[in-house]
């Protein structure tokens, strides 16, 4: 995933399926500006549609997942 921050402090990150399950949750420092990350764990998912969602920014992506 790519963000951007205005902060250099602690961000939580889950992604969810359409239900609203977490299948992962995971925190990343970023630094000012935008910020690149891996998610541990995403390709052992499924094909499908996912949420990501950083609490603290309240930033909500979709992804598609093929």
């Amino acid at each position: 995933i790519t963000t951007s921050s205005e902060q250099n402090q602690l961000m939580p990150v889950e992604v969810t399926d359409l239900q609203g399950r977490v299948l992962i949750r995971m925190s990343v420092t970023p630094a000012l500006g935008f910020n690149s990350y891996m998610i541990p764990g995403w390709n052992e998912l499924a094909q499908g549609i996912y949420l990501i969602r950083t609490t603290d920014q309240e930033q909500n992506m979709k992804v598609f997942k093929q």
